[in-house]
């Protein structure tokens, strides 16, 4: 699974050839998080997050959004 870009002790990937719709998965400490690309929506939560660090995941698939896409389309298209 490719990271696309990593932030403090998180990483947020790709898996190629995934199933639409785009969304990135965010790997922590003790949790995985998928998230939509285009309505920014939390599609899945596995093990435990507080809402602090799900909003900021949130916050920076939102100021990261075209390298997401971009990497989505190379990865899944």
């Amino acid at each position: 699974m490719p990271t696309v870009f990593l932030f403090r002790r998180l990483k947020f990937c790709i898996y190629p050839k995934d199933h639409n719709p785009p969304h990135v998965h965010v790997r922590g400490v003790n949790f995985e998080v998928k998230v939509d690309l285009e309505s920014f929506e939390v599609i899945s939560i596995k093990g435990s997050i507080s809402s602090r660090e799900l909003k900021l995941i949130v916050s920076q698939i939102k100021q990261r959004h075209d390298d997401l896409l971009e990497a989505w389309n190379d990865y899944c298209n």
